[in-house]
């Protein structure tokens, strides 16, 4: 029964494999090639896509003229943090780095959204 009680304390007062990654993030070097890539990205809009079934039974997919929305259009709370920052390329990057782990672990146990998190903006802040 202690060793429970004891892994589940050590679960809680540990970060997560997530926040450790995500921390790592903090520790990478300023790169301008990586800051235009993560930009385009974050403000890219797409055709919007639809979907026709055929009396067949199968789906034919194709891009209609009208436009998707950007990450930054359906995370306004991310546009918002992005502009706290300013100018600042090195810390729009760090911030950016976190929106885009997030999206590709953001089924992962203990996942979080960076740009909220107090813990990681002081980092992001401290270290530009």
């Amino acid at each position: 029964m202690y060793t429970k009680v004891k892994d589940v304390y050590q679960q809680k007062c540990e970060p997560s494999e997530f926040r450790k990654k995500v921390t790592d993030l903090l520790k990478k070097p300023y790169n301008p090639k990586e800051y235009k890539e993560l930009w385009t990205y974050v403000n890219d809009q797409k055709p919007v896509e639809r979907n026709m079934e055929s009396r067949r039974g199968g789906v034919k997919s194709y891009k209609t003229k009208k436009m998707g929305k950007s990450y930054l259009e359906y995370y306004t709370d991310l546009k918002e943090r992005l502009k706290e920052v300013g100018n600042n390329e090195r810390k729009k990057l760090k911030i950016m780095r976190g929106f885009s782990f997030w999206l590709q672990n953001l089924t992962n146990a203990g996942a979080f959204k960076p740009w909220n998190d107090t813990e990681f903006l002081a980092r992001v802040h401290e270290s530009s």
